[in-house]
């Protein structure tokens, strides 16, 4: 029970920011981009090297807590069991769900070539935090 808590948490932070979607385009998708890579590659950066500290340096304090050091190993050696390591990414979507920002990748990992990695930003004051974080592929769901 304990190991899935933290995994419940993150499924119904991201189900919960799927209510209502507006999709983002043009000028206002490049920004989001602009910030939104660099995250999504310091964190992906960390989750293959097993850096907690680069994986968690843009949560906000809620995605903190429910993924400490702890959880967060746990976490990256059951989905690296089942996908490897990242190995590349392509956008699929971006959009606004009420105050949030969701960016969709199909990620290519070793083992698995559809992973799709969903990331949530939220502002925070000047800062876009990461506020969900969600891999999803059939070797996962098995």
């Amino acid at each position: 029970m304990k190991k899935a808590l933290p995994l419940f948490i993150m499924a119904f932070l991201v189900f919960a920011v799927t209510a209502c979607k507006k999709s983002i385009t043009g000028a206002e998708r490049d920004a989001v981009l602009s910030y939104s890579e660099a995250i999504a590659d310091g964190l992906l950066k960390g989750y293959n090297n097993g850096d907690y500290a680069l994986y968690s340096k843009d949560f906000d304090e809620q995605m903190k807590n429910a993924l400490n050091e702890k959880v967060f190993k746990q976490t990256r050696d059951l989905i690296a069991s089942k996908t490897g390591k990242y190995v590349s990414r392509k956008l699929s979507d971006v959009y606004r769900q009420n105050q949030m920002i969701v960016i969709i990748y199909d990620g290519k990992f070793e083992k698995e070539d559809k992973v799709e990695i969903k990331l949530v930003l939220q502002k925070f004051g000047d800062k876009n935090l990461v506020s969900g974080l969600w891999f999803n592929s059939p070797k996962l769901r098995q």
